[in-house]
C-alpha cells in the first residue's frame, strides 16, 4: 500500500486543533511536513498538541520534516518525538529556538528510550538571531548536538548525518562516528573541528561538502570514502551570489581540490562538483579543469558534474 503524505504549508495564524483532527483521520501516515511560513517577523513554537499528536496518533510515520522557520519545536518536543513515535527513520529540524540549561539537562536522568529507530538526521540552516529569538537560541548546532550526546538518547542505528553549520562537538563522534555512511555538511566554522570529526568516521562512504568562504582540513586518510561531492555554498544556492565569490570560485575549489587530492582515498570512485550558482561556469576554465581531471583519474577517481557529465573534456 502506498504511503500517505501530508505537506502542511500554510501561513500562521491557523488552528492546530484543526490539524490535529486531520492527523486523526490519517492514522497510516508515513511522511508529515509541517512548514507554516510567514513573511513577517513571526517566531513561534509548534503547538503541544500537535506534537502529541505526532507522538501518539500516528503508527506508521517514518519521515518527519518540521522545516519552518518561524514555528519551530522546542528541544523537550524533540525528545518527546524522538522517543514516542517507533517507527521514525527519517528526522528534519529546520531550527530549534529554545534550549533547556545544558549542564542540568545533561546530568538529569530520562527514563525514555530516545531515537531507537531514527537512521538519517537532517538539520537546517539556522538564521542569524532576531529581536523576537529565544534568550537560549543561537545560530549553530552545538547546543543540539550536544544535548544528543545524553546518556539515555541511543542514536544506534544512525547512518546519515547533514548538518550545516558543523559542530564542534566531539564526543558525538566519538559515539556515533564510526556509524556514519553519508554526512553532508557545509565548511562554514568547520576549518579546525571536520578533520577530526572525519577520523571517527571510520565507515563513511559518502562525503557532501558545501564550499562556503573557509576551506577545511581533512585528515590524512578516509578509508572507506567512495563518492565525494562539492557544492557552491549554501547562500549561492539560496541566489544571494556575491560577484566577488563568484570570481574567486576557481581559487576556493583548487583549495579544496588541493586538499583532498593528498588524502588517501582507496575506495573513492568519484568526485562530484555541483556545477550550480558560483560553480556554473567551470566549463570556462576548461584548462584548469582538465589538469585536474588528469590528476584524479590517475587515483582512480572520475571528476564529473552532478548531471554525472565528466569534467574537464575537449570537445
Amino acid at each position: 500500500m502506498r504511503a500517505i503524505s501530508i505537506d502542511f504549508s500554510v501561513p500562521p495564524p491557523y488552528n492546530p486543533h484543526e490539524l490535529v483532527n486531520l492527523l486523526q483521520l490519517t492514522p497510516k501516515l508515513g511522511t508529515f511536513v509541517h512548514n507554516p511560513f510567514c513573511c513577517e517577523k513571526y517566531v513561534g513554537t509548534v503547538s503541544k498538541a500537535l506534537v502529541i499528536a505526532l507522538a501518539t496518533q500516528l503508527p506508521m510515520l517514518q519521515v518527519l520534516q518540521l522545516s519552518s522557520r518561524v514555528e519551530s519545536p522546542v528541544f523537550d518536543d524533540v525528545v518527546v518525538l524522538m522517543s514516542r513515535i517507533k517507527t521514525l527513520t527519517t528526522l528534519h529540524i529546520e531550527c530549534i529556538h529554545s534550549y533547556p540549561d545544558l549542564p542540568s539537562y545533561m546530568s538529569t536522568p530520562l527514563n525514555l528510550e530516545i531515537a531507537p529507530s531514527i537512521t538519517t538526521l537532517s538539520l537546517g540552516v539556522l538564521q542569524y538571531p532576531s529581536l523576537s529569538s529565544s534568550p537560549s537560541y543561537a545560530p549553530v548546532w552545538d547546543k543540539f548536538v550536544t544535548l544528543l550526546t545524553h546518556p539515555n538518547i541511543k542514536l544506534s542505528l544512525l547512518k546519515a548525518l547533514i548538518i550545516p553549520m558543523f559542530p564542534a562537538v566531539p564526543a558525538f563522534f566519538d559515539l556515533y562516528g564510526h556509524q556514519i555512511k553519508t554526512l553532508s555538511t557545509t565548511s562554514f566554522f568547520s576549518q579546525s573541528v571536520l578533520a577530526p570529526a572525519l577520523e571517527s568516521c571510520t565507515n563513511l562512504e559518502e562525503l557532501t561538502i558545501n564550499l562556503c568562504d573557509e576551506v577545511p582540513d581533512f585528515p590524512s586518510a578516509l578509508p572507506n570514502v567512495k563518492s565525494l561531492r562539492i557544492h557552491p555554498c549554501v547562500d549561492d544556492l539560496c541566489g544571494t551570489i556575491n560577484m566577488g565569490l563568484v570570481h574567486s570560485c576557481p581559487l576556493r575549489l583548487n583549495e579544496i581540490l588541493e586538499h583532498l587530492y593528498f588524502v588517501d582515498l582507496p575506495k573513492a570512485k568519484t568526485l562530484t562538483i555541483v556545477t550550480v550558482a558560483a560553480f556554473c561556469d567551470l566549463n570556462k576554465h576548461r584548462v584548469w579543469m582538465s589538469k585536474w581531471r588528469y590528476l584524479w583519474f590517475k587515483k582512480g577517481v572520475r571528476l564529473m558534474d552532478h548531471h554525472d557529465i565528466e569534467l574537464g573534456l575537449y570537445e
